[in-house]
């Protein structure tokens, strides 16, 4: 079984959302670069094919770049959208475990659905994304739903 998760027809950001990022960190409106994407996988264990993630991030339509700026502004994270005018999916959203639980995956999706709704994306457009922590996705709104998929 697989869960697919939609965000609802109109967003409302939650009550309990909150702007308090680490002093340190920054978010850049950016694709990340080939090595950040291929460093934040390898942080989190995540398979690489170097091909097939050049192709992904040239289908970006927004990305968000969390960096630390007492290292050198090293990418400590990321979120990558892409979309159609209609329909928006989020690809790998990543926060390095060193900086997980501080906002920063709250704030990067944050800015990402920001950006789409600057971009004149649709009240009611479908936000969709895969995950196997839908307990964080459900506290920034989004909700569970049916989906299918099927590998090549």
């Amino acid at each position: 079984y697989y869960l697919r998760f939609i965000a609802p027809p109109t967003y409302e950001r939650p009550a309990n959302a909150t702007d308090a990022l680490p002093a340190h960190v920054r978010l850049n409106l950016r694709t990340p670069t080939i090595a950040e994407y291929l460093d934040l996988f390898a942080s989190v264990g995540w398979a690489r094919h170097v091909p097939s993630m050049e192709q992904a991030l040239r289908n970006t339509l927004v990305g968000v770049v969390a960096v630390d700026t007492r290292d050198g502004d090293r990418a400590i994270g990321m979120a990558r959208c892409t979309g159609d005018g209609k329909y928006y999916m989020f690809w790998d959203v990543i926060v390095r475990p060193s900086h997980q639980g501080q906002k920063i995956g709250a704030a990067m999706i944050e800015t990402t659905l920001n950006e789409l709704r600057k971009r004149g994306a649709p009240d009611g457009a479908f936000v969709g994304l895969f995950t196997g922590k839908p307990g964080f996705y459900e506290r920034l709104g989004f909700k569970k739903d049916f989906g299918m998929h099927r590998a090549l």
